[in-house]
């Protein structure tokens, strides 16, 4: 997970503690608003905590899961390209055989091209 997106949940839980506090000292002011309560604050910063909880658990099991992944791609690429090198040196570089295999064949070199001033 990113820092920044850690440290706004930390900013975000903390905030929610500091109002759950200030609400339990100020609940019995005159006008006080009856939907804020201790409870409910508290509630949502369990709630909030838990799913992040859950989010790290989660994002932990897929970065395994990629690492896993990951592993078995580079064994199976380089297992592909010796076989692609195996079927060039079976047939040649150049031979239009390797097509049928997916592979582009090798282009012969054309060689150099000669200047005005070198044909005579």
């Amino acid at each position: 997970m990113a820092t920044e997106d850690l440290k706004i949940h930390n900013e975000l839980t903390g905030s929610l503690g500091k109002f759950a506090a200030g609400v339990k000292i100020h609940v019995v002011d005159t006008n006080f608003p009856p939907n804020i309560t201790e409870a409910l604050i508290q509630q949502m910063q369990t709630e909030i905590i838990a799913k992040r909880a859950e989010y790290d658990m989660i994002e932990n099991q897929a970065r395994i899961k990629f690492d896993e992944y990951k592993t078995q791609f580079d064994k199976l690429e380089t297992a592909f390209a010796a076989y692609c090198f195996q079927i060039y040196g079976f047939y040649g570089k150049q031979n239009q055989v390797v097509a049928d295999f997916g592979l582009k064949p090798y282009q012969k070199p054309k060689g150099r091209t000669p200047k005005k001033e070198d044909v005579k």
